[in-house]
């Protein structure tokens, strides 16, 4: 039988793509502008390393302060006296983003203006940077900082947008609104906002994304069928992802074995077995590699902390434990300096309780039903790495640096098990059905009639071709129920977040549903370039548009099966209906 044909009613592959890119774009630059300067975590010495390395110093001089290690490095003066900028936002629950000292918005790049100073993350890789640093080429001041924003913004766009596409190419409807429901329960307002700011953290995270995403298209899809594009940015994505910072080797090997296990029968030897398979593993080997040569030579799993060495390490585990529920909220939405306590959110700047209750019910349904398919083991070994080897991993190093562990580190596992689940249920549903056309219902329901109705191929042959199109129709509702409620918690959360940064998070005077009016109590503090309003309909016209597009496309590319060379298609039906009298 000769290969079924695909077509898009509505958009096209790369229409798609092009338009996904766009809309993620968009949402990210509406995060960038709208965190004030130096407020994402450590982005002070984030901005330094990224304008050392743009300068090709990759590893400048070893030092030490207290038990924390720091790389010298020779950057602007306004780059190394930003430090202490988010001082205000770290300590006062009450301060909003009009604290902050100024800082200029353009301000000329000078070299006799150099100063020499220290980053705690000097020893990172620095392919991130080197990308992300290029505006402090061009100036030192705030459009600076907004331009490596922006840059980083894009990055993450780019593999967001591949991990969306990639949902679209499951065969049927029905397998791609549940892929798309996994890639969208993956990408939390955390995932977007990392994206959005001077942190490598956004560039790992979505690269996993797409690495999951394509990884499994890869793993679930027939033996006889060839996949090059999804080879093409599974490689991509993995080579950015493992040398993104110095855990990314660790979970790019959890992600593999994750999704090893789950692999039809023969899929991963007949990928190797083709020479694009083979260079691309080549290229992801030499990758990491060079990442791992990377993290050894340079110390980058050296960190600091406040060391608590009278703890016995049972009563460390048991502390980091302790902290899971706090780490499951900061990976769906607590942005900036989070507390290290890890005891408390209240002096966080976090999401509204709608997100968090609504991203924890979709993901929470969507493991309970992974859990009763295929995919149990695979989920488990999953959930068990992103819960319980943090735990243990910070318990270890709790005497040395003390319980650092925040769920920032994490999400790069923990966007694998929606994805898992979404792409792992949509690659086990078929991609034909016992009736394919439309010729095979209508003959069905003419001819079948004097038929027993109790058979089941009967039933589904006498359905007219519009149910037949939508049979399992409730995954499909399912699916798009998730997709809505998760753009609504998108967008309430950025929102909440503007709110908190433009009054305060602990102002009682501003609830949430009040906003800047003439009003002098009412009148925000602290408001983002081009005002509030133009970032807010922007933001949520991005997210709705990644809906519409995301859905359309999906609902617009049937599967029709070719109508076999041996059979005359006129008497197709009257094949079915045969078949239905046989069982």
């Amino acid at each position: 039988m000769e290969k079924a044909p695909t077509t898009s009613k509505f958009y096209g592959s790369r229409t798609s793509w092009v338009l996904l890119f766009i809309l993620f774009a968009l949402a990210e630059t509406a995060w960038s502008l709208c965190v004030p300067l130096f407020s994402g975590p450590d982005e002070p010495t984030q901005v330094v390393k990224a304008a050392a390395v743009s300068h090709l110093q990759f590893l400048g001089d070893p030092a030490w302060r207290g038990n924390t290690p720091f790389i010298k490095v020779r950057v602007a003066n306004s780059f190394a006296t930003s430090t202490g900028i988010p001082d205000c936002l770290i300590s006062d629950s009450r301060a909003n983003g009009s604290c902050e000292p100024h800082f200029p918005l353009s301000k000329t790049k000078d070299p006799s203006k150099l100063t020499t100073t220290a980053s705690y993350v000097g020893r990172y890789p620095p392919l991130y940077y080197l990308v992300v640093g290029i505006p402090s080429l061009f100036g030192t001041g705030a459009g600076s900082v907004y331009g490596m924003r922006l840059i980083s913004g894009l990055l993450s766009a780019f593999f967001l947008a591949w991990a969306v596409w990639l949902a679209l190419l499951r065969p049927t409807r029905r397998a791609r609104y549940l892929a798309l429901a996994g890639v969208f329960a993956a990408a939390t307002p955390s995932v977007l906002y990392f994206g959005a700011v001077v942190n490598p953290n956004g560039l790992e995270i979505s690269s996993a994304l797409c690495a999951f995403a394509s990884l499994m298209v890869l793993a679930t899809s027939p033996v006889e069928k060839k996949a090059t594009t999804p080879l093409v940015i599974a490689t991509v994505s993995s080579v950015v992802f493992v040398t993104a910072r110095g855990l990314s080797p660790l979970w790019m090997a959890i992600c593999l074995v994750s999704i090893f296990g789950i692999a039809y029968r023969g899929r991963t030897k007949q990928i190797l077995s083709t020479t694009g398979g083979r260079a691309s593993a080549a290229v992801v080997g030499i990758a990491t590699l060079a990442s791992l040569a990377w993290i050894w030579v340079a110390k980058t799993l050296e960190v600091g902390g406040m060391p608590d060495p009278h703890q016995t390490w049972p009563v460390r585990l048991e502390n980091s434990i302790s902290k899971i529920p706090v780490l499951l909220h900061e990976m769906v939405g607590v942005f900036g300096w989070v507390d290290l306590s890890g005891t408390s959110l209240a002096r966080d700047f976090t999401a509204p309780p709608v997100a968090f209750f609504g991203w924890g019910i979709c993901v929470a349904l969507a493991v309970l039903v992974g859990l009763r398919t295929h995919l149990r083991y695979a989920l488990i070994f999953l959930i068990g790495c992103t819960l319980l080897l943090p735990a243990l991993i910070e318990s270890v190093q709790a005497k040395n640096v003390g319980f650092v562990w925040q769920g920032r580190y994490s999400l790069p596992l923990a966007v694998g098990i929606p994805c898992l689940i979404g792409f792992g249920i949509a690659g086990s549903i078929p991609e034909t059905r016992r009736r394919s056309t439309k010729r095979t219902a209508a003959h069905g329901e003419k001819r079948g009639k004097h038929l027993p109705k109790k058979s089941r191929t009967l039933r589904y042959v006498h359905r007219r071709p519009r149910q037949l199109a939508g049979n399992g129709n409730w995954l499909v509702f399912a699916s798009l129920s998730v997709l809505a409620t998760l753009a609504l918690c998108q967008m309430a959360t950025f929102y909440y977040a503007l709110h908190e940064y433009s009054y305060g998070r602990t102002n009682a005077l501003a609830p949430w549903w009040s906003w800047p009016t003439s009003s002098s109590v009412h009148i925000a503090t602290w408001s983002p370039p081009l005002g509030h309003g133009i970032w807010i309909v922007a933001f949520a016209a991005a997210i709705v548009g990644i809906g519409v597009v995301a859905a359309t496309s999906a609902a617009g590319r049937v599967a029709m099966e070719a109508p076999s060379p041996s059979v005359d298609p006129s008497i197709r039906g009257e094949i079915a209906v045969v078949g239905a009298t046989a069982e």
